[in-house]
C-alpha cells in the first residue's frame, strides 16, 4: 500500500489555523473578562471592590474599552479617593495617550488635597522624561513646596528622567541639601539609583554613605544603594571602608550584606523600580 506524505504546505496551513484559532479563543475569553469587570465596576458601590476591579483591569489596559473605563473612574470627582488613585496608577503606563496624560494632570490640578495630589504626581514618572515643563514643575516642588508628601512624590516622579543632564544635576544638588528632610533626601537617593551608571551619581551616593557628619538613616539608605547597584571598584572600596571603620553597627551590617552582590525582592520594592534589574521585566513601582 502506498503511503501518502502530507504536504508541508498543508501542515503549515493546519498549524496556522490552530494558532489563529487559539488566539481568537483567548481574545474572546479576554473580552468576556473585560466586559464582566467593567460591568461590575459600574454596579459596585463598595470602594474595596471597586479598587480591586480597577487594579485587575490594569492587566487589560491595552483595550480602549478598559482605558476609557479607567479614565471615567479617575475623572469622576465624586468617586472614592482610593479608587481614583488606583485608576491613575493603572493608567500610568499609558501616558503616551494624550487623554491619559491630560487626565492625570487635570486630576492633580483640580484637587486641594495634598495626599491625592502627591499620588497623581507619582503617576507622571513615565511622562516626566518626555516633558521639560513637567520636570521643571517637579524640581520646583522639591525646591519650594512646603508639603513633604509633594516633595517625596516629585522625587519619585523624576526616577526615569536621569538621562537629562540638567535634571540629574538638579537632583544631585538637592540630595546634598541638608535643609531638606531625611525622608525627602532618601527618596532622592532612590531616584538617583536609576542614574547609577553616571560617575557623578555614584560618587555623590558614596560620599553620603561615607560622610560621618550626615544623618545615620540617610547614610544607611546610601549604603544600601551602593550594596545593590552594579559595583565598581570604588563602590566596593566604600563598602570595605564602612565595614572596617564605621562606628555604627547598622552600616557595618549593610556593608557586609552588600558584598554578597545580590539584589533581593525587598530591595526592588524599597527602590520602587519600574523595571526589575534581575529579570529586565517591567513591574509596578507604586
Amino acid at each position: 500500500m502506498k503511503t501518502v506524505t502530507p504536504s508541508p504546505f498543508k501542515k503549515l496551513t493546519l498549524i496556522t489555523t490552530l494558532f489563529f484559532g487559539l488566539c481568537s479563543a483567548q481574545a474572546f475569553a479576554d473580552s468576556q473578562v473585560i466586559n464582566t469587570l467593567i460591568n461590575e465596576l459600574g454596579r459596585s458601590f463598595d470602594p474595596n471592590v471597586q479598587t480591586e476591579l480597577v487594579r485587575t483591569l490594569k492587566s487589560y489596559n491595552q483595550s480602549s474599552d478598559v482605558r476609557y473605563a479607567l479614565l471615567n473612574q479617575l475623572n469622576n470627582g465624586m468617586n472614592f479617593q482610593n479608587v481614583r488613585i488606583e485608576a491613575a496608577r493603572s493608567l500610568s503606563n499609558l501616558i503616551s495617550f494624550q487623554e491619559v496624560s491630560q487626565a492625570l494632570i487635570n486630576a492633580h490640578d483640580s484637587s486641594q488635597d495634598a495626599y491625592f495630589r502627591s499620588e497623581m504626581i507619582k503617576t507622571l514618572y513615565l511622562y516626566a522624561p518626555q516633558s521639560q515643563r513637567v520636570r521643571q514643575v517637579l524640581i520646583s516642588n522639591l525646591q519650594g513646596n512646603h508639603d513633604e508628601r509633594i516633595k517625596i512624590a516629585s522625587a519619585f516622579a523624576l526616577k526615569k528622567s536621569l538621562d537629562d543632564g540638567n535634571t540629574r544635576q538638579q537632583l544631585l544638588n538637592l540630595v546634598r541639601n541638608r535643609f531638606l528632610s531625611t525622608n525627602v533626601r532618601t527618596e532622592l537617593l532612590k531616584s538617583l539609583y536609576n542614574g547609577i551608571s553616571y560617575s557623578e551619581v555614584r560618587n555623590a551616593i558614596q560620599n553620603i554613605a561615607l560622610d560621618g557628619s550626615e544623618d545615620i538613616n540617610l547614610r544607611g539608605a546610601a549604603t544600601r544603594i551602593i550594596s545593590v547597584a552594579p559595583q565598581s571598584r570604588s563602590q566596593r572600596s566604600a563598602l570595605f571602608n564602612l565595614l572596617a571603620n564605621s562606628q555604627h553597627a547598622s552600616l557595618r551590617a549593610q556593608a557586609a550584606s552588600g558584598l554578597k552582590l545580590q539584589m533581593t525582592e525587598e530591595d526592588v520594592r524599597w527602590l520602587g523600580l519600574a523595571t526589575d534589574p534581575r529579570t529586565g521585566l517591567g513591574r509596578n513601582p507604586f
